[in-house]
């Protein structure tokens, strides 16, 4: 007998708010994009440039800095500031902290790498609730400094200013007049707010005093938000120097105004011990090698690394002389102060003479300082290093040429007291531009380098939220000031507030952004850093404690993250962009500005509840939570954020995981960016408002509602978003008392009949168990938990599904039996049509409930909007079922369970209790029926049953538009076997009816407009498809279904395999068979003979690019061969090309001549659905009608080459669906047979000339883009 619960996502009505600012045409980051050069050069320094003249007398002219071009703040710092204030549910240090509970901390490194330390045992001891101890710092490593905490900071102003959220001590408090032994452990970096609950506490539990030693970056990048904030506070308020260091610190700042209005500080990082750490030389010979040889045996860790890659790879400080071309290159006079906070630098002045020559003015402490003034810092390494932070901090330009400790600091400080300039060398692309420099003039040199400087300036927003460590990019606490805004006419102009977008218009991106999932094509600008902190160069072997003491070292490699994390879809978008002037729209119209949206929902475990019972429902709030009840099942979320922190089932506990982070439990998210922009920023949806919307003892209704406040903007999506949740009664009763979904119990994942398997657990796709393949998403099972599953391959891409069958998915526990289900009842709100694909569940346990995704379709899935259109959907809503068994039974059953369920909400939809007025019931909606017929005379003189045939509605467009369509519902069918069909349930509104037939090319497009309004039963008769045909076929490859898997597709390479798909009708969806092409064909390419070859055995599934090693692939061209009897020249011939799939490729098509420059037809670059990296078998379908004059044909043998020239990946490439070519039709006259195609013609030409495309408003773009 099972038992089960349903969980429902009901999607509530939105409205949405978008006020779109002008572009940034003065941006001094994008300045030197939109002109040759940000500054006139000049060749003497009266003009305001300077000659540099360096040991080969070459003259640099460096262009007029001016203040308004940026090179000494940012124009937008204003409209930031730090905001580390803590919320109202962060509770006070005297509520939380626990007596008897105590935490030392003894730090590692130098100054900075010591600061870190002490910022993070703050946050430490908070999540622990104890007491701290102030934190003892490390005297033995290089710098051998023996200031304690109080000789360096001010400990009084420490304690007292961060009293109110820890509790700090000075010395541990003695028992009975003695000290207590404090038990010493390590824990390893990185440490998860999880792993100090899990590690430390239990000893701190026990021992009453816990050290934690060589305590540095031990604490995890992300945590909670007020937990970010208090590293905040502790960073940027209650950490300061002592009186006397300040005061030093000010005069040297002081005197550095005297000699110049602005000055910059350069921390110059080219000590020895630096250089020796990182590996890197810089041409001194022998004598270089050994010196700092000698020294880096110190570390005895360090593992051999190339020098010369190290420089390439931008892993190395750059040389002062390097520093020197950079600044002037970025318009810097040589009449610039430059204060260089260093130690000893390597080479002393020799190394820099040619930073130098190119700055005059460089200055030290101790060059505007007196000895005397320095006596009580000049002994002490780390006090000295303090003089240095405060200068570069206090200076209009921070400059460092390399990204160790300090400079990560000092960036995350300036950033959060204003965004002050802050200079990171982007190394990796410099090397290569000084490398090269002689090869061009001064004036390209220069505008290259502030080209690839471009994100390293400090510019607001220059770094995603996330990237990097917390203290370079404390995204948490820099908040954005509020600036209002006034919608008018269309002539009206906004002001802009986000400081790097050029573009209007946003993109709302339905995967949720995973560090492991990136797509081909994309790129960040990242720095490039060392995999070692630089002050590590100084950290001692040593202990810093008493030998003979006992230290507990905790497993770096143990898994201390949550079970997993659960997403709740959001529910309905509603979108308004209003009017103003703007460039182009999506139909080029003038005058128009596009908005680019792209949403994507992954909802990752479960979405939206109805728990089923007689209970009386109960709905329980106060100012922090939000209660939902039935006696059986309850349900806490945040209030008014609309979080899911807790669920409570059958009298069992949280079933949630409690030491996530509250918004990372269950939670609405989605991901979007501005026109433009190629990365997404990841929102969150928080409320702002919470309602209950419907209460009674059967049904319970609440919504967490947020408005789009226009002082986040470019922070968060400008939508205003209503999240409602249903908790529904029926006659269902549920008997879960022991789920937890937790990895440790649903290992089984089913997704089909013939898709069901033991899925490995998320420890082992990480190292050491799992190996990355060639892309983050693939893992190789090298060490797995469960040792049957070792040399598998897993790819959360392998478990993708096309919509039409993507109904019910999940997992299964077998102890106990329990099911956990993802339904979707209807697609009408799902994009891209009934065959686009999207994930379904994966490692984790993960299941995903998809809106919209880009996913084998790439940007031609990304719906764009004019500014002034109003746009509004439901998404949803969608179902989570759970079902459970008596102990004892087969639980595979539990998945026969749950399709019936998935058939039982099929036939329910619409659902009739939802209650938001935009998701219509039944009797608001229509229906429309009709039959469609296929005439095609050279198969049948009568019209054929259109069998099977897919037939739908979607918003008015073109012929085809419907697979690219995302803006609006889709509906669609199975006509039967007479071709009859009867689409259902469809929201009033206007619409085209496409269809498509299985067996047949081409789109059908019914030309009239549908408008459907409440109660409509429309009956349209008999429609008559013709697909494109001109003559009788001569002959034919493959079977058009829009689909590449009737062709040949290969056994995966036996050391990478996915055990379910061997001999199984999905055998395409194995890893790496794009490899297993230049295997088949090392030497020569795919041929294929009309009358000999089987397409089945013959025609490998993919064109793809051969490698040759292990970085470079060559072009593949296929070769099909047919004879011909006989030719007539003057006529045409028509020859078809259905494509399943094309990923960043081009189809150039050439007939009897390999070698011709230009070929007879091509595509130009189209496609970017990667369906050939994520294991698909077709993507978006394309279609190309290609005229073949007769004279490209002679009588006999006849060959036409189809050439993939795009080589850059081994991605790129084709699927083919079908290839045609039809006998020739009436003889044109000489001067209309079509000629040869020239890339240099005018779209317009080519279109008459050689090409006919089904589907204009994808292919003519797309060509015309092309020839550009």
């Amino acid at each position: 007998m099972a038992t089960s619960t349903i969980l429902l996502f009901l999607l509530a009505a939105v409205a949405l708010l978008y006020v779109s600012p002008p572009p940034l045409t003065d941006h001094p980051a994008l300045a030197s994009s939109r002109r040759r050069s940000p500054h006139a050069p000049l060749l003497n320094s009266s003009g305001g440039g300077s000659t540099v003249v360096s040991e080969h007398s070459e003259i640099s002219r460096v262009p007029i800095s001016k203040e308004a071009d940026g090179l000494w703040g940012s124009k937008f710092a204003s409209r930031f500031y730090g905001c580390s204030n803590s919320s109202s549910r962060f509770l006070g240090s005297s509520v939380i902290t626990q007596p008897d509970r105590y935490l030392m901390i003894v730090t590692s490194g130098g100054l900075n790498q010591q600061r870190t330390g002490i910022i993070d045992a703050v946050v430490a001891a908070r999540i622990l609730n104890a007491t701290l101890v102030v934190p003892k710092l490390d005297q033995t490593s290089f710098w051998k400094d023996a200031s304690n905490f109080s000789e360096i900071f001010d400990v009084d102003w420490f304690i007292s200013n961060l009293s109110k959220d820890v509790k700090i001590v000075k010395e541990l408090p003695e028992i009975g007049g003695k000290l207590r032994t404090p038990h010493r452990m390590r824990v390893p970096r990185k440490c998860t707010q999880r792993c100090y609950v899990n590690r430390v506490l239990p000893a701190l539990l026990k021992k009453h005093v816990v050290r934690l030693t060589k305590f540095d970056y031990r604490l995890a990048n992300r945590l909670d938000t007020d937990l970010q904030k208090l590293r905040c506070r502790v960073n940027y308020h209650g950490l300061r120097f002592t009186g006397l260091i300040e005061e030093m610190g000010e005069k040297l700042i002081q005197r550095m105004r005297e000699r110049s209005k602005h000055f910059i500080a350069l921390h110059l990082r080219f000590e020895p011990d630096m250089l020796a750490f990182s590996g890197c030389y810089y041409g001194g010979g022998e004598k270089e090698r050994k010196e700092l040889g000698a020294i880096r045996k110190r570390w005895k860790t360090l593992h051999a690394i190339n020098p010369e890659k190290g420089r390439r790879q931008g892993r190395c400080p750059l040389t002062p002389e390097e520093v020197g071309l950079m600044l002037r290159a970025l318009g810097y006079r040589n009449d610039v102060h430059i204060y260089v906070a260093s130690g000893e630098i390597y080479g002393g002045a020799r190394t820099l003479a040619p930073l130098k020559a190119f700055f005059p003015n460089l200055h030290t402490k101790e060059t505007i300082s007196s000895k005397e003034e320095l006596a009580p810092f000049s002994k002490y390494s780390s006090r000295m290093a303090a003089l240095d932070f405060i200068v570069c901090d206090g200076s209009d330009a921070f400059v460092t040429n390399n990204n160790g400790n300090m400079a990560k600091i000092l960036a995350g400080r300036r950033r959060y007291f204003g965004h002050k300039r802050t200079i990171r060398p982007n190394a990796k692309r410099l090397y290569s531009l000084i490398s090269n420099r002689r090869n061009m003039s001064w004036d390209s040199f220069s505008s290259r380098v502030r080209m690839v400087q471009k994100g390293f300036m400090g510019e607001p927003k220059e770094l995603r939220p996330g990237r990097g460590e917390f203290h370079e990019n404390p995204s948490t606490c820099i908040c954005e000031k509020t600036v209002s805004k006034t919608v008018a006419k269309s002539n009206s102009q906004f002001e802009q507030v986000l400081s790097n977008d050029t573009e209007r218009g946003i993109a709302i991106q339905t995967e949720q952004v995973s560090s492991n999932d990136t797509e081909m094509g994309i790129a960040t600008s990242e720095p490039t850093v060392p995999d070692h902190t630089d002050e590590e160069a100084g950290e001692s072997e040593a202990d810093e404690d008493a030998p003979g003491e006992k230290e507990e070292i905790i497993d770096p490699e143990a898994d201390d993250d949550a079970f997993f994390g659960i997403s709740y879809g959001f529910v309905v978008t509603e979108l308004t962009i209003l009017e103003s002037v703007t460039s182009m729209d999506v139909n080029n119209r003038p005058n128009k500005q596009r908005s680019h949206l792209s949403t994507s929902q992954a909802s990752e475990a479960f979405d939206h509840f109805t728990s089923h019972s007689q209970q009386q429902q109960a709905v329980l709030t106060n100012h922090q939570e939000v209660e939902i009840k039935n006696g059986i099942f309850e349900l806490t979320l945040s209030n008014p954020d609309g979080i899911v922190t807790g669920v409570r089932y059958n009298g069992v506990d949280n079933l949630m995981e409690i030491l996530n982070k509250e918004d990372n439990r269950g939670y609405w998210d989605l991901v979007w960016s501005k026109l433009g922009e190629r990365t997404g920023i990841f929102d969150v949806i928080k409320g702002t408002e919470f309602r209950i919307i419907y209460q009674d003892e059967n049904q319970a209704e609440v919504s967490f509602f947020r408005t789009w406040d226009p002082s986040l903007e470019g922070k968060a999506v400008p939508l205003n978003i209503d999240k409602s949740l249903l908790n529904y009664a029926t006659s269902y009763t549920e008997c879960l008392n022991s789920l937890l979904w937790c990895k440790f119990r649903f290992h089984y994942m089913a997704l089909a009949d013939d898709r069901q398997r033991i899925m490995p657990m998320p420890e082992d796709r990480v190292p050491p168990r799992g190996q990355q393949l060639a892309y983050p998403e693939a893992v190789l099972l090298v060490d797995p938990i469960n040792p049957d599953l070792r040399g598998e391959v897993d790819d959360k891409y392998q478990y993708s599904c096309e919509d039409q069958y993507n109904n019910v998915h999940g997992w299964i526990s077998f102890d106990p039996p329990i099911g956990f289900w993802q339904i979707t009842p209807s697609d009408e709100f799902r994009t891209g049509g009934p065959v686009k694909q999207n994930l379904t569940s994966h490692v984790g346990p993960t299941m995903l409930a998809m809106f919209l995704s880009g996913h084998y379709a790439g940007d031609d899935l990304t719906p764009k909007f004019l500014t002034g259109e109003y746009w509004k959907k439901v998404h949803g809503p969608v179902f989570t079922y759970l079902n459970s068994s008596w102990d004892g039974s087969d639980p595979t059953l539990l998945w026969e369970d749950a399709k019936v369920q998935m058939m039982i909400e099929k036939e329910s939809w619409p659902y009739c209790f939802a209650l938001s007025d935009d998701f219509q019931k039944t009797e608001q909606r229509g229906r429309i029926s009709g039959r469609l017929l296929v005439r095609d005379r050279y198969l049948d003189d009568a019209d054929l049953y259109a069998t099977s045939a897919y037939v739908g509605l979607a918003l008015p467009g073109d012929v085809g538009s419907w697979q690219r369509e995302c803006k609006g519902y889709q509906f669609w069918c199975r006509a039967e076997d007479d071709g009859s069909f009867c689409i259902r349930n469809i929201v009033a509104g206007d619409y085209n009816l496409y269809a498509w037939v299985p067996g047949f090319i081409g789109d059908y497009k019914l030309d009239a407009k549908l408008t459907i309004s409440s109660g409509d039963d429309i009956y349209l008769g008999d429609l008559v498809y013709e697909p494109p045909r001109d003559g009788p076929t001569m002959w034919e490859v493959g079977i058009p279904d829009r689909s590449a898997s009737e062709f040949y597709v290969p056994d995966p390479n036996p050391n990478y395999v996915n055990r379910l798909y061997i001999n199984h009708p999905d055998r395409f969806r194995q890893y790496g068979l794009w490899e297993r092409y230049a295997e088949l064909y090392p030497d020569g390419d795919l041929v294929y003979t009309i009358g000999q070859s089987d397409y089945t055995t013959d025609w490998f599934f993919a064109q793809v690019n051969r490698r040759t090693d292990q970085s470079t692939y060559q072009p593949t061209t296929w070769q099909i061969k047919f004879n011909l009897d006989s030719v007539s020249p003057n006529s045409t011939y028509k020859f078809r090309v259905a494509l399943a799939s094309s990923a960043n490729a081009e189809l150039q098509v050439r007939f009897n001549d390999q070698d011709r420059t230009a070929p007879h037809f091509t595509t130009g670059l189209i496609g970017k659905d990667n369906t050939i990296a994520r294991h698909g078998i077709h993507g978006l379908y394309w279609l190309f009608n290609i005229d073949v004059s007769g004279a490209w044909l002679v009588q006999g043998m006849n060959t036409i080459y189809l050439k993939q020239p795009r080589n850059q990946s081994p991605f790129q490439g084709l699927m083919y669906d079908y290839l045609r070519m039809e006998e020739l039709r009436s003889p044109l006259s000489t001067s209309q047979a079509p000629e040869a195609f020239d890339p240099f013609t005018s779209y317009s030409q080519q279109q008459q000339a050689v090409l006919t495309i089904d589907q204009p408003p994808v292919s003519a773009p797309l060509l015309s883009s092309s020839l550009a």
